[in-house]
């Protein structure tokens, strides 16, 4: 089973000062920004071509990728569609359903299996959703890590003080971190008799972490057939960039082959001439660098 994530509320930034419940915000919005960075890469990782009016490759491409399963049938009303698929029925010998039920808003039929073309996101019929959660944890993880540690070379103090001076320390404060240019105080106020700080100096570690996040972004892209190569790509050698060509192209292929699978069915059935492969490297390439570089989370 996939891993759950429990996201906490949206907080629009700036109307809760409570900072647990600004970072738990933050915290969400950098993960859905990059679980929906990499689900737009996946939505436009294959081409379908002479695809009937009523079916649509972005719903098609959707249930493969959230669901893992698809069903190509012709209905009657509304023509050929590919909608969401359910197995029922008893099992045949090849562990096949052997009624489908195909469904989507509004609509929910049953098939018998020799009626419809099943179209599998791979040949575990696993949703690609799964492995994008995964990715988008860890760049996730890793961005906000960053965003801790250059804010520790701009706060890097821990503040000690009697506790009827918390308050107005804490307002002084404010106005450091507010970049004010000026911080005014009153006599008898805070002092450097009754207070004092620690600094807790933290290594700089956000470029390190930076070119660990862009590794996990070509691994992931790399699964979606986007073979991204590093941006120092002339300090490798012709193997290094071989076998990372390679494992791209071993990644996306194994969702590739089931997809043209189902196309040759669906061929064979309806006497359609549906084609699908790999959109081109360039324009992926291109849509990859974009997503990584924006985003609210890089700003």
């Amino acid at each position: 089973m996939a891993k759950k994530y429990n996201y906490p509320p949206s907080i629009p930034i700036g109307q809760n000062t409570d900072p647990a419940m600004v970072a738990a915000n933050l915290n969400n919005q950098t993960f859905c920004d990059y679980l929906t960075r990499l689900r737009l890469l996946a939505m436009s990782t294959f081409q379908w071509e002479n695809l009937p009016d009523s079916v649509s490759e972005r719903f098609l491409e959707q249930t493969l990728c959230f669901f893992g399963m698809s069903a190509f049938i012709y209905d009657d009303n509304l023509g050929f569609l590919g909608l969401r698929a359910t197995p029922g029925g008893k099992m045949n010998v090849y562990n096949e359903p052997t009624v489908v039920q195909a469904y989507s808003v509004g609509y929910s039929k049953s098939f018998k299996l020799e009626d419809v073309v099943l179209i599998r996101n791979n040949y575990l019929s696993i949703p690609t959703d799964w492995a994008l959660q995964s990715y988008a944890y860890r760049l996730y993880d890793i961005q906000r890590t960053i965003d801790v540690n250059v804010n520790a070379q701009k706060t890097p103090v821990l503040l000690l003080c009697e506790e009827n001076q918390r308050l107005t320390l804490k307002n002084m404060y404010m106005q450091y971190t507010g970049n004010e240019p000026a911080i005014f105080g009153f006599k008898g106020g805070v002092g450097a008799d009754n207070f004092s700080s620690i600094p807790t100096v933290a290594p700089f570690v956000a470029k390190d972490l930076q070119e660990l996040k862009t590794q996990i972004w070509n691994e992931a892209t790399a699964f979606l057939g986007v073979k991204a190569m590093p941006e120092k790509r002339e300090r490798l050698i012709s193997s290094e960039i071989e076998t990372m060509s390679d494992q791209s192209d071993a990644n996306v292929w194994t969702m590739l082959k089931t997809r043209q699978e189902a196309a040759d069915a669906i061929n064979k059935k309806f006497g359609l001439n549906i084609e699908v492969n790999l959109r081109k490297q360039e324009d992926r390439q291109a849509e990859t660098t974009t997503l990584l570089e924006g985003g609210p989370s890089d700003e």
